[in-house]
């Protein structure tokens, strides 16, 4: 036999059942492993029990163990992940290095303001920490501060940097928006405080801007003090995401009161979108349409694809609209070229007089063949609404008066 008939390798069936997978092993990176290791350096031993006094002993002996790590975390790291503040004190005095971050990439700041550690953000602010990183969740420091409306250490923050007025380029987030979307009083009435330039509220940002957040979350009391800026009539016409405006959005949206705010405060009511649409082609409720209409809105402008906006509410089915701008065209109409209308004169209208007048004969021609004399009962007058000439009462008086005449 020849040895290529026994393969050395194992056959296929072997192999399927023989694999593993790194879940059926540890793992020989230190951070994964479970339970408490025997070997834990002493310095982070004294940061956990928060030790001041010996930790600082332990490093006039031992300088280098300042940025020794364990399970990927540097002493700094678990004094503010344990509260350790005087051992915190005490690595900072020792030039720890500010920058370094745990496995889930978070610096030192970070992690003291997701831990709400108060007093070590204030020294590592002082202390010039980056606050451009971001955190598990993608956050800065400042958007966890703004969620949180932590406003004295958003002041703290800006009194160091004067981040808030600033073009936050990096995250593409403008902090006012931040502000808006999580609905951070405190941290809105601060930074409208700053009086930020309205130009700012233009630039591109990753999500949007901080008018145009406050009309998604229908936040008038906000809409109230941008409108004050110096330079708000020269943003509000501008084109914003999907290059309509803020009349449009705040159309489409169904804002009533906005709408009505930013009539007010310069915004054009005719202004056109990238399709030659007006707020009028957006609106989808009767109120937004009234106001609208009430500041001389036009409702005869035609679109890139030639509709007006009573075409382009019938085509969307927003019978709604269409109902309203038909019967309100109408309504116009008359109004320019008014009705007549001659009415058919009734009966009485045509006879009442003729009948009226033989009456009046008759009675004179009584009175001069003295069968009727003025002081007695005339008859009666017939009054402008004539009972119908076909009862037969009066068509008896009429007969009974004639022939007495021919007599």
């Amino acid at each position: 036999m020849n040895n290529e008939d026994f393969p050395a390798d194992p056959s296929e069936h072997r192999k399927i059942w023989s694999f593993t997978t790194t879940h059926m092993s540890r793992r020989r990176s230190g951070y994964f492993r479970h339970g408490i290791e025997h070997n834990i350096p002493k310095v982070h031993e004294l940061v956990i029990i928060d030790d001041g006094d010996a930790l600082a002993a332990w490093l006039d002996r031992h300088p280098e163990d300042v940025e020794n790590r364990f399970r990927l975390k540097t002493p700094l790291l678990v004094a503010i992940k344990h509260d350790a503040y005087d051992c915190f004190r005490i690595l900072l005095q020792r030039n720890a290095n500010l920058e370094e971050y745990n496995p889930k990439n978070e610096t030192a700041l970070l992690i003291a303001v997701r831990l709400n550690r108060t007093g070590m953000v204030d020294d590592l602010i002082a202390l010039n920490a980056n606050i451009t990183p971001e955190d598990r969740m993608a956050r800065t420091v400042t958007e966890i501060l703004i969620s949180r409306d932590d406003v004295e250490t958003l002041k703290y923050l800006h009194i160091q940097r004067g981040n808030l007025l600033d073009h936050d380029l990096y995250n593409k987030e403008f902090p006012l928006t931040l502000a808006i979307s999580h609905q951070s009083r405190k941290c809105i009435d601060y930074i409208l405080g700053l009086k930020p330039k309205a130009q700012s509220f233009l630039i591109r940002r990753k999500y949007n801007c901080p008018i145009s957040a406050a009309i998604r979350r229908n936040d008038y009391k906000t809409m109230e003090q941008p409108v004050t800026l110096e330079e708000f009539p020269y943003i509000v016409n501008k084109k914003i995401h999907k290059s309509i405006s803020y009349i449009h959005l705040a159309v489409d949206k169904q804002r009533q009161e906005i709408v009505k705010l930013l009539l007010q405060n310069g915004a054009m009511v005719d202004l056109l979108d990238n399709n030659n649409n007006t707020p009028v082609h957006y609106v989808s409720d009767i109120p937004t349409l009234k106001i609208l209409i009430e500041y001389k809105a036009r409702l005869d402008v035609v679109n890139k694809f030639d509709h007006t906006p009573i075409m382009t509410a019938a085509k969307e089915q927003r019978n709604n609209i269409f109902q309203y701008l038909r019967l309100y065209n109408l309504k116009q109409q008359e109004q320019q070229h008014p009705v007549v209308t001659v009415s058919k004169p009734t009966l009485h209208e045509r006879f009442g007089r003729y009948y009226r007048e033989r009456i009046r004969e008759i009675n004179e021609i009584l009175i001069a063949k003295e069968i009727l004399r003025p002081d007695d009962e005339e008859l009666p007058e017939l009054s402008g609404e004539l009972p119908p000439l076909e009862e037969v009462e009066y068509q008896q008086l009429i007969y009974s008066v004639e022939s007495l005449l021919q007599a």
